[in-house]
């Protein structure tokens, strides 16, 4: 009976050991082709997000029961020289029980004090009822907006009775001066 259970043994040993081999080196494979998700960030990559801070939020109840808010959010980013500026986007929110669209989310900068305003990133929004909200994407602060940066988004919503009506207007925080290290470059 031994003998007859010996062959069969020795070949499970082998498909066992073989079947380890080709997992180890399958693994090793694999992990040398996909990169740790754990690895340090380069220095010039920007920090995770929760590292940042929301600016001069401001917040405004319009008619029919909507409220708006917008506000800045930005956080420090090293650039490849080692110096410092800031990431930043522009954030709107919407509250209420009736039908609302996000248009566009804008986030304004101006290169002087007395310079005009100008758009440096514009995205649309959402739409819904209920609690909506969105942002224009992340920008590097940089010279051409060192004076000053705004928050700002276009709207409309559903007025009920007794008008019966789309209301549509823009909702503009307050401008951040001088935003640092953004002047710093």
């Amino acid at each position: 009976m031994r003998q007859l259970l010996a062959p069969d043994h020795r070949m499970w040993r082998r498909a066992v050991t073989a079947g380890i081999f080709a997992a180890v080196l399958g693994g090793a494979t694999l992990a040398a082709a996909v990169p740790a998700a754990s690895a340090a960030p380069a220095a010039h990559q920007a920090p995770a997000a929760n590292q940042g801070k929301v600016v001069d939020k401001s917040c405004q109840n319009r008619t029919g029961g909507v409220r708006t808010c917008e506000w800045l959010y930005e956080w420090r980013y090293k650039l490849l020289n080692n110096k410092y500026t800031i990431n930043v986007e522009a954030y709107g929110s919407m509250n209420g029980k009736v039908n609302k669209d996000i248009k566009n989310i804008y986030t304004y900068g101006k290169q002087a004090f007395f310079a005009p305003k100008h758009a440096i990133a514009v995205l649309a929004g959402p739409g819904g009822t209920g609690y909506i909200a969105g942002h224009d994407g992340k920008r590097l602060c940089s010279g051409d907006v060192a004076a000053g940066l705004q928050p700002a988004f276009t709207y409309k919503f559903w007025e009920p009775k007794p008008i019966s009506k789309w209301i549509s207007g823009t909702a503009e925080g307050s401008w951040q001066n001088n935003p640092s290290p953004c002047n710093s470059l």
